[in-house]
């Protein structure tokens, strides 16, 4: 099976809250009101892809993130559960994956598919999957986007991550516009099949990088691999560890 890259922003240097605000509010006109920094982000990836292609409004949306919106989960625990207090309206509609869904449609002006997921361990993968097949029943583009905000509850980011407590996290945005089909326009290449390897057959394979995700992990290595082999031109071969088998993943930037 084979992705094609077309376009991408990433971002690893985030500012802060006040700051990310204050930029969608007056460089993009964002009606910043109702959202928290896990849309912001959401929202600044997608502008910052829209900067770099055209997006066609039939394109599909894919969201993902490897722990979602911890914030707002928190929030509505420490209002209904600890203080007995009914939730804020707006807690309640962030608290929705597909919220982060559409509000990136919206500015992006899209109306075709919409998926938001949580990707661990190796299920990045299982997603790409399900985009390749649905680009190639519908022919259309799709935005693919990663979103991991590092929450207030650090703590608790690094325990359901399986991240140890001296670990930094990096707070991260990636978004790439996908395609079935290769063109004049194509930046990188990823090539993946849903078989099952052994580590004998993996090895074989050249500039190869192990993922510990098996463990957890905050983030995705995929969407910086991917970023990398662009910049650098490069040929990376990734395999997930998966119950004692690997799936793999190579990312082949244009050269």
């Amino acid at each position: 099976m084979k992705l094609f890259v077309q376009a991408y922003s990433y971002q690893d240097n985030l500012p802060s809250q006040k700051e990310l605000k204050t930029l969608l509010k007056k460089e993009y006109k964002i009606d910043t009101r109702r959202k928290d920094r896990f849309i912001y982000l959401a929202l600044l990836g997608a502008l910052k892809l829209q900067e770099n292609t055209a997006i066609d409004t039939k394109s599909e949306l894919y969201i993902t993130s490897s722990l979602g919106n911890i914030d707002v989960v928190d929030s509505v625990y420490n209002t209904m559960i600890l203080n007995k207090e009914i939730m804020a309206l707006f807690d309640f509609i962030n608290l929705l994956g597909n919220t982060t869904n559409f509000y990136v449609a919206k500015v992006l002006g899209l109306r075709g598919k919409s998926l938001y997921t949580i990707s661990q361990k190796n299920n990045i993968l299982n997603l790409l999957t399900t985009i390749k097949a649905s680009l190639a029943q519908s022919g259309n583009e799709a935005v693919f986007g990663t979103i991991d905000a590092l929450p207030k509850q650090l703590e608790l980011a690094k325990r359901l991550s399986g991240v140890a407590k001296e670990e930094t996290l990096q707070e991260e945005i990636s978004f790439f516009q996908l395609s079935s089909t290769s063109n004049k326009h194509t930046l990188a290449t990823l090539e993946f099949e849903q078989k099952n390897y052994t580590k004998e057959e993996v090895l074989a394979y050249e500039n190869l990088l192990i993922s510990n995700e098996n463990s957890g992990g905050f983030g995705s290595l995929i969407p910086k691999e991917i970023t990398k082999c662009i910049k650098e031109k490069k040929n990376t071969t990734i395999a997930f560890s998966n119950e004692g088998y690997y799936k793999i993943i190579t990312i082949k930037g244009k050269r």
